[in-house]
């Protein structure tokens, strides 16, 4: 079979279901790495400066995978009942620092790696350029706990509550801020939606990873289709759509050293 290049959209159905997974499957590799990566860091630089907080192992390690998790409601954790005893603009500063350090890891440039990989039906290799990073790096938001004066809004835009010393917000890059346990009903709210937005100036948020794909249908291989994907992360304003035929989900990828 000759080489062809095609959009993913117009590949056969069999093809566009398998490479869908496939790098679906690769995507969220990938993002695992991002959030064990910005984990890895976070531990390092409490264990650096445990004289300023001394958190015990335990609450460090907790500490820095809510830092490092999808955000959500946090105050009823137990690392954060230690962390409270410091004084309140430490703790500003210290979450503050965490999250700065990760994201000024993050490339400054665009990358490309090659991963071969295989399944039931292909083989080959995903080229995969990524500019995800880039966009994380540009495009900031925190979780930082409430200080009166240090925000540019004192009420919750979704729950129209006020900020209380102390609760934990999410800053959007705006400056905009809402309760870090808000954000979860925002973004479904806004789901089938266009754009994420700020609920008060209604900024656009770019803030998600989403893929861009053409496949390479080479040869038959010893009865196997060799198809190279070519796969693009990038920032968005949804979230990867994971909907994908059950049967589909059931089949295995193995990406590396196949």
């Amino acid at each position: 079979m000759a080489e062809l290049k095609i959009k993913l959209n117009d590949a056969d159905d069999h093809t566009r279901a398998q490479v869908a997974y496939i790098t679906l499957d690769y995507t969220k590799m990938f993002l695992d790495k991002l959030r064990f990566e910005r984990l890895r860091l976070s531990v390092k630089t409490l264990r650096e400066n445990v004289s300023d907080h001394q958190l015990s192992s335990e609450d460090m390690f907790d500490f820095a995978t809510d830092m490092a998790s999808k955000v959500g409601i946090i105050e009823k954790k137990k690392w954060v009942r230690n962390f409270k005893e410091l004084p309140l603009q430490k703790q500003y500063e210290m979450m503050k620092t965490l999250q700065d350090t990760f994201y000024n890891s993050l490339p400054k440039e665009s990358s490309t790696k090659i991963e071969p990989y295989r399944n039931n039906f292909f083989e080959g290799n995903i080229i995969h350029t990524d500019v995800y990073y880039i966009a994380s790096a540009n495009i900031r938001k925190y979780i930082l706990p409430y200080v009166r004066g240090w925000f540019l809004n004192e009420t919750c835009p979704i729950c129209l509550e006020n900020f209380q010393e102390g609760s934990f917000l999410l800053q959007f890059p705006c400056q905009h801020s809402l309760h870090s346990s808000c954000f979860t009903s925002l973004d479904d709210s806004q789901d089938n939606c266009r754009h994420l937005k700020c609920p008060l100036c209604r900024n656009e948020f770019w803030i998600y990873v989403t893929r861009e794909i053409d496949v390479v249908k080479k040869s038959n291989v010893g009865g196997r289709l060799t198809v190279d994907i070519y796969l693009k992360t990038t920032a968005a304003n949804k979230q990867m759509d994971e909907m994908l035929p059950r049967e589909i989900l059931a089949r295995p990828v193995f990406i590396g050293n196949v």
